[in-house]
């Protein structure tokens, strides 16, 4: 199927909410296709984002220790660093999107769900604190981000079964994801943005091949992921939405 093209700009191309095969049900898309499929479409970065929550550690990642189960969890994103090295095509920075407690979506039966994106935590920070992610509560990750120096993003806020957080949570919100099999309502995302002065991002929540086409427009190019969020803190970038 032929990919949507993204036109360049005097900016840094960056996919921000992305997963991979190998980390959840729901991702469908290995990371050597990924990263042909970005590099193609013009991207200079990717966020790698991929499900972290109390029944993916628990249910879905292979291994009777925590250590085998974070080298289940860091495999496709260590593949999309060694096709970067090996091949180049886009930067690849780790992020990942959790939901706390029992808020995740993989019960259908769930109507109080939320997921967060995070933003500026590196591997090793994710390696630290994997577990005590698990078993926090809100208040716990808000301090676990103020103390890294980690942003965090509601995803898609208004998704169906979704509840929409306290803004003290929050350092943003998600206020376009492109994923084609979900009604969004990006609308009230963005005025929910506005209304309480919430910075923003932005993404394709890509799972499977034609996902891809958002992004985000960054001034210049994050040396890590310490980096990005800084320059997401300091606003220095702008939305590119997938037309229809």
């Amino acid at each position: 199927m032929p990919q949507r093209k993204v036109y360049r700009v005097e900016s840094y191309i960056i996919e921000a909410h992305l997963h991979t095969l190998g980390n959840s049900r729901c991702g469908h898309t290995a990371p050597a296709d990924i990263m042909k499929l970005y590099s193609e479409a013009g991207y200079d970065g990717i966020v790698c984002t991929n499900h972290f929550n109390r029944y993916i550690y628990e249910e879905y990642l292979t291994g009777d220790t925590e250590a085998e189960k974070l080298a289940h969890f860091f495999k496709a994103f260590e593949e999309l660093k060694a096709y970067k090295e090996t091949n180049g095509g886009p930067d690849v920075f780790f992020g990942v999107e959790v939901a706390i407690g029992r808020d995740d979506y993989h019960l259908k039966t769930n109507f109080d769900c939320a997921e967060i994106l995070v933003y500026g935590i590196t591997p090793d920070e994710f390696a630290e604190h994997a577990e005590e992610i698990t078993e926090t509560d809100y208040t716990g990750l808000r301090r676990l981000a103020d103390e890294n120096g980690w942003l965090l993003y509601q995803a898609h806020p208004f998704r169906e079964r979704t509840k929409r957080l306290k803004r003290k949570y929050l350092d943003g919100i998600e206020v376009y994801n492109a994923n084609p099999r979900h009604m969004n309502f990006n609308m009230f995302s963005r005025i929910k943005a506005g209304a309480q002065k919430l910075r923003t991002v932005a993404g394709s929540d890509f799972h499977k091949p034609h996902d891809i086409g958002a992004a985000m427009l960054l001034e210049r190019r994050p040396e890590n992921e310490k980096d990005l969020a800084a320059v997401l803190k300091a606003g220095e970038y702008s939305i590119l939405r997938r037309k229809p």
